[in-house]
């Protein structure tokens, strides 16, 4: 959607595909004001079921946790092939040093470990970089409301403040076509 025009002092949005080449069967423009309430409407909607809120946090802990098993699984199994790899390696080395086999026949075997090494290695790393375990702090949806509210002030007062607190809810709204007189549905993707 794009800024369509200032009719009567309230900015109307239409779709952008309408507007830059045509190609788009709706042609319908909407008064932005009445986009950004039902946007907040349907935020402030969201936060009233406590039940759905509490549902949510439940399934995201027991998920976390899930993950976080299954990566300690990974983690332990990685660790002792990587054990397993450096002790071959080592083998192989005392095995040439000692001339108790010929290089030729060594060294595939010693580079196929060299790059199993690599790659074991390279996946510890990341696990270390993901081992944090993001958990939702119970506090979120109190923010979450004094977001709610401050962007509900800022849209009514001052639009710079309006659209970094916009920003800080939602990733994105579609605008569903409707027909005239009917208020168009409004889907929120969330933060």
């Amino acid at each position: 959607m794009v800024k369509h025009d200032n009719s009567s002092g309230r900015p109307r949005i239409r779709c952008s595909r309408v507007a830059e080449s045509g190609c788009c069967d709706n042609k319908r423009r909407y008064y932005l004001d009445r986009i950004e309430a039902g946007v907040l409407d349907s935020l402030r909607a969201e936060l009233d079921q406590p039940e759905l809120i509490a549902e949510f946090v439940r399934t995201y802990h027991d998920e976390r946790q899930r993950l976080a098993g299954a990566n300690v699984r990974a983690r332990a199994k990685d660790e002792t092939r990587l054990g397993n790899i450096r002790a071959q390696m080592t083998r192989i080395v005392d095995m040439l040093a000692e001339g108790g086999a010929a290089f030729a026949d060594m060294r595939g075997k010693m580079e196929a470990l060299e790059q199993e090494r690599r790659e074991v290695e390279a996946r510890l790393a990341t696990a270390d970089e993901q081992k944090v375990v993001v958990a939702l702090h119970p506090q979120a949806v109190r923010r979450f409301r004094e977001a709610l509210d401050a962007l509900s002030v800022a849209l009514s007062n001052d639009r710079p403040l309006a659209n970094q607190a916009f920003r800080e809810l939602v990733a994105k709204v579609i605008v569903h076509p409707a027909p005239a007189g009917v208020e168009p549905k409004i889907e929120i993707i969330g933060n």
